[in-house]
């Protein structure tokens, strides 16, 4: 929310119900200029009323005289000296909470148990882009994440940069006994699958075996066992959100990425199977599939050569940020736990799927 979100409360029309955050509700007291027996206080609370409810906005039909005019004159102006004590102490109040008490105003008034109960994530692919900014916006709303990579040193200078809620964990992600030995007994309610992989950008027959493995094991088989692991306690503690980084490559065809996006679309389908296992468990799923993202996952296939890729793939659209992920994810997670969104597509604004290939017959 922007900051003039904070205060759209206080430019309420006149004649209009007046509401308030539940957690700025209890900060605010006194009766604010409500008239002896005005019924709005009773039928609204304290800090819910409007003029009109309590005679001073509009006359009513046919008129007002003598002392039941005044006696709404005098309440109209005790009701706008109120509106003025409210402004102040709103603004004194909002000055004293952090920012992100306010970033979402519609996840603050929303019903039920919020979803940050959650305690401890583990993210994958932690170290860079996706995963390094998902770190820091879930250590900046007070969660322990255990950040999980295969550079030890990057996830240091992560710690480093973010504070000790980061907890580094140098290993593959395909090594799930050494993943569960390294977390002992941290209770993972939070579980974010964003380590994948892409060797090469070449048609499947073009590919090795080891290569196709590797794509397969890395988006596929590693996050599937990261769940398994992690799930019974989930369930048992009837608490936790788990998130599948998937891609658009698992629903559209972009060429030369055929193991790739088959591992893609394999993990989104899990994902919609699991939901329907977990269904009244108390256990959240959500599918996020970004578009490009500005980060070094096609380095490999481009042979190391940085400049290459950004002149090829981010100089002429405008591509998605790590941090835009990272934002989409937070306000998933934020909802309250009643609330899935399931499958989230999260695409630039220039980048749209299609198309079609209709080459010549080969020539016999």
């Amino acid at each position: 929310m922007d900051s003039a979100g904070f205060f759209h409360f206080q430019h309420a029309q006149r004649g209009r119900h007046r509401r308030f955050p539940a957690q700025i509700r209890p900060h605010l007291s006194g009766d604010l200029g409500h008239a002896p027996g005005c019924q709005a206080r009773q039928r609204y609370g304290p800090l819910d009323h409007g003029l009109d409810e309590c005679g001073g906005g509009r006359p009513r039909p046919g008129g007002v005289e003598g002392g039941a005019g005044n006696r709404a004159r005098r309440h109209s102006q005790d009701s706008r000296r109120a509106r003025r004590a409210l402004n102040q102490r709103d603004r004194a109040y909002v000055a004293r909470k952090p920012l992100h008490t306010f970033r979402h105003h519609a996840l603050i008034t929303a019903p039920g148990r919020t979803a940050m109960e959650y305690r401890n994530a583990l993210v994958t692919g932690a170290s860079k882009g996706i995963g390094a900014a998902i770190v820091e916006s879930l250590v900046a709303e007070g969660l322990t994440v255990h950040a999980l990579a295969r550079n030890n040193d990057a996830l240091l200078d992560l710690r480093q940069r973010l504070g000790p809620l980061v907890r580094p964990l140098a290993a593959d992600v395909r090594d799930v006994e050494a993943i569960a030995a390294a977390l002992g007994a941290a209770e993972i309610d939070v579980l974010v699958n964003n380590a994948g992989g892409l060797a090469t950008v070449r048609p499947l027959h073009e590919q090795s075996a080891e290569e196709t493995a590797e794509v397969v094991a890395l988006n596929l088989t590693a996050p599937l066992q990261l769940i398994r692991l992690l799930l019974p306690g989930m369930i048992a503690r009837k608490r936790g959100h788990i998130f599948n980084l998937t891609s658009t490559a698992g629903s559209a065809v972009f060429p030369g990425t055929t193991a790739y996006g088959a591992a893609k679309a394999g993990l989104s389908q899990a994902g919609r199977i699991l939901r329907f296992d977990l269904a009244g468990n108390g256990v959240r799923l959500t599918e996020i599939a970004p578009g490009r993202v500005e980060t070094d996952f096609y380095l490999q296939a481009f042979d190391g050569d940085r400049e290459g890729l950004r002149k090829r793939i981010y100089s002429q659209q405008r591509p998605l940020h790590p941090a835009d992920i990272a934002a989409v994810l937070v306000s998933a997670l934020r909802l309250p736990d009643h609330v899935d969104l399931a499958e989230l597509i999260v695409a630039p604004s220039e980048q749209a799927a299609g198309g079609q290939v209709y080459p010549p017959a080969p020539q016999r």
